[in-house]
């Protein structure tokens, strides 16, 4: 989820930002050689979505579930699947999933509606994770004490019994709402570190890796790899119900109070805050145990429950949700092939840098407005160049870095959803991860490095970061807000970024306050990067959106 403001304070008229407070919003200046106003037409949908004779077609129940999913029309199973971005295709899977049917990952591939229906086929039964109290898993042992939070608000009372029954159907279902380290966190570390050194061996040791010590190194770290157990915690020490406020907004304020009054205890907590009328939602969980794409299952599940609770209490029947695997499962899997130095499926844990670069408050920030037209016309362009709004975003940013650096290719870091197993985008667990881009500037022009992009993340050419140096590399995030409301349950965008602070030279996250505008949140090392060379970013970021959207086949350099 995104936020509506991200602040700093200037230090003695330099531009030198210490913390975040006060920073002004600056909009985002894009100069047209032509006014572009009312000639974009819609933004929505696929062209081939909207075109066609009018003739009917006769639509099957897969057809039909993935128009509602996507927001979507189609005409004919020719119709192109072009633009699908990363949060839709998400919700997709999950919808999907719900009505006991599965889609690999591997689909978002498809061309036309067509080839994504043969994808899609009935899922076996799945074994509930309700079962594993006291199992144990190895596990990436990150941030136990960092919170991934959202809020969501409805527009209607839900009784306290209804919200209790609810909350302990969703921790028995998501195996990730109640484990605990059932080792310390400094053995964690430990052994994390040791695997980084491990992985940096076999990397500038070719021979080594396909040693009998290398295999003797991975079967230690995997016997020793610390856990965590599954327990089963009472309702009563995850959920809080606070007073009743006079407003929604007073509500929010409450909510936001006692989050500083009382600290988070891992893994899970709920509060609920009503007001007349309506309820305030706050959900918290570890980030050792998730990521920016629990928000979809979470989001889901809880209204889906609540409804099915309220309808239980009027003796009307209710479809249960199909059960899942054990998301522990699919990250030990990962994480000993990672150990074994199994790449075959693209999906290793990324190892713990072993030269951090340290955190500094010691930063430039800028924080760009994007206004509804201007988000009008790249979603415009991105259609166009049949591409997600994001790699539209990417594209301008990397080639600006690349500009001020002045290199024909620019290396980022990406956050890359690794959900790919079956009904993964459906788990809670830490399973997104750091991934290394090139994005190539040098003889293209924009709509080739939008397009040569666009491939990169649609075929997965990333790369995992080294195990040295991985915070000299720039860094770029989005943080997209799913603005669906399943039941009425709709989401309240927050930034929850360590702002005002950066661990990497530079860094961008893209964020929604709403459907209609965005904001791009800038941090620059002071130490690395001059306030000119700050405002230099800036105007060629603004020159490269104005040429994706005006004339993307104008030369990038």
């Amino acid at each position: 989820p995104a936020s509506a403001s991200h602040a700093a304070d200037a230090a003695a008229g330099n531009g030198l930002l210490q913390t975040p407070r006060g920073t002004e919003v600056r909009p985002l200046v894009l100069h047209f050689a032509r006014d572009l106003d009312g000639t974009m037409g819609t933004t929505g949908g696929t062209g081939a979505a909207n075109g066609g004779n009018g003739s009917a077609v006769l639509k099957s129940a897969e057809w039909m579930e993935v128009e509602e999913a996507l927001g979507w029309s189609f005409n004919s199973l020719e119709d192109h699947l072009l633009g699908i971005d990363s949060m839709r295709f998400a919700k997709l899977m999950s919808s999907l999933l719900r009505k006991g049917k599965q889609l690999p990952a591997s689909a978002q591939k498809c061309r036309n509606l067509g080839e994504l229906l043969g994808q899609i086929h009935i899922l076996p039964a799945q074994q509930a994770d309700a079962e594993v109290v006291g199992q144990e898993w190895p596990a990436w042992g990150m941030m136990w004490g960092s919170v991934c939070g959202w809020r969501f608000y409805c527009q209607r009372p839900i009784s306290e019994p209804v919200l209790r029954r609810a909350v302990q159907d969703l921790i028995s279902r998501h195996v990730a709402l109640r484990c605990v380290p059932a080792d310390p966190m400094e053995l964690f570390f430990q052994i994390q570190a040791a695997l980084s050194v491990l992985h940096l061996w076999r990397v500038s040791s070719p021979s080594f890796a396909r040693s009998w010590l290398s295999s003797l190194a991975s079967y230690s770290l995997k016997s020793a790899w610390p856990k965590v157990q599954s327990i089963h915690p009472q309702v009563d020490s995850v959920l809080a119900n606070l007073p009743m406020s006079e407003s929604f907004e007073k509500a929010e304020a409450l909510l936001s109070t006692q989050a500083k009054q009382d600290p988070f205890r891992p893994p899970f907590q709920l509060r609920v805050a009503p007001y007349p009328g309506g309820v305030v939602v706050q959900l918290r969980l570890t980030h050792m145990f998730s990521d920016g794409f629990c928000i979809v299952p979470l989001l889901q599940d809880l209204a889906k429950l609540v409804a099915d609770q309220e309808l239980l209490a009027q003796g009307q029947q209710i479809s249960p949700l199909p059960a899942l695997p054990v998301s522990f499962d699919l990250l030990q899997r990962r994480l000993f092939r990672t150990v074994d130095g199994d790449h075959s499926l693209g999906d290793p844990v990324t190892p713990t840098t072993l030269d951090s670069g340290g955190w500094t408050n010691l930063v430039r920030s800028e924080l760009l407005s994007v206004s509804p037209m201007q988000v009008s016309l790249i979603k415009h362009a991105a259609l166009k160049l049949a591409v997600p709004d994001e790699i539209l975003l990417l594209t301008a940013i990397g080639v600006s870095m690349g500009k001020v650096h002045q290199q024909g290719a620019q290396s980022l870091h990406v956050i890359a959803p690794q959900r790919d197993e079956p009904c993964a985008s459906d788990l809670i667990g830490l399973f997104a991860d750091y991934r290394r881009l090139e994005v190539p500037i040098e003889g293209l022009h924009y709509a080739g490095v939008a397009l040569a992009l666009n491939v990169i993340v649609k075929e997965r050419l990333w790369r995992q970061p080294p195990v040295v140096s991985q915070a000299a590399v720039p860094f770029v995030n989005f943080m997209w807000t799913d603005f669906e409301e399943p039941n009425g349950f709709k989401p309240i965008p927050a930034y929850k970024g360590k702002e005002g602070s950066s661990v990497s030279p530079i860094q961008v996250v893209v964020v929604q306050p709403s459907r209609e505008c965005w904001r791009i949140v800038c941090t620059f090392k002071s130490e690395v990067y001059t306030k000119d060379q700050v405002e230099r970013f800036v105007g060629y970021l603004e020159e490269s959106l104005r040429c994706l959207i005006e004339a993307p086949l104008s030369p990038t350099l």
